[in-house]
């Protein structure tokens, strides 16, 4: 069992202590929650769970379910789909998505990307600025615009500095995967190895 043997009192209290959905309460700001319907470790019913307690509270929650993705966004359409969301989401100016979003679920199956004018600039395109990794995930900015982000199967945590500049931050890094950058500006890293919650110091020393 990877947290313990819920039959036993003490680690039931525990385990129902530390739950997310005992602190659902405390969420205040709008939340975008993204699953995977077969998704091997976090179940469905998990995030089903989470967005009724936060919603139950009165917090405006987003929930996309994508019926052919796990762990992870992987199909491409639905990665375009699911950023497009979160943008829309996160937008205060009105949109049709933004209505259609709100408190509702998402169809289970998605195919086709949106739209994505009201995102990029005009003329604007993407491009590649690195490769080579496995699974990236968990972004999180400093206050200077620096990108930090985890490849949890290499066990690293990269920076990508706002001069275009990639770099390693830390190697090993706990198979961290969460990143969070506290209100005093230090990295907070959710590191799964052992089930830890990190603070690091970072190679320029904050």
């Amino acid at each position: 069992m990877e947290y313990g043997d819920e039959r036993d009192e003490a680690m039931r209290a525990f385990l129902s202590r530390i739950s997310p959905t005992e602190h659902a309460a405390r969420i205040t700001k709008p939340l975008f929650v993204v699953q995977g319907q077969n998704d091997p470790r976090v179940p469905v019913s998990e995030a089903s769970q989470m967005v009724a307690a936060v919603r139950q509270g009165g917090t405006p929650v987003w929930y996309l379910l994508a019926k052919d993705e796990g762990h992870g966004f992987a199909k491409k359409p639905n990665a375009d789909y699911q950023f497009h969301a979160k943008s829309t989401s996160s937008t205060k100016r009105p949109h049709p998505m933004k209505r259609a979003l709100a408190g509702l679920l998402f169809p289970p199956a998605l195919h086709a990307a949106p739209d994505p004018a009201p995102i990029l600039a005009e003329g604007a395109e993407v491009q590649l600025l690195a490769d080579g990794f496995k699974f990236t995930e968990g972004p999180a900015a400093d206050a200077a615009g620096n990108v930090y982000f985890t490849d949890q199967p290499n066990n690293r945590i990269w920076k990508w500095s706002t001069e275009g500049k990639l770099s390693l931050c830390r190697e090993p890094a706990g198979r961290a995967n969460g990143l969070y950058f506290d209100p005093a500006g230090r990295l907070i890293a959710c590191a799964d190895e052992k089930n830890e919650l990190w603070r690091l110091t970072l190679p320029d020393g904050a």
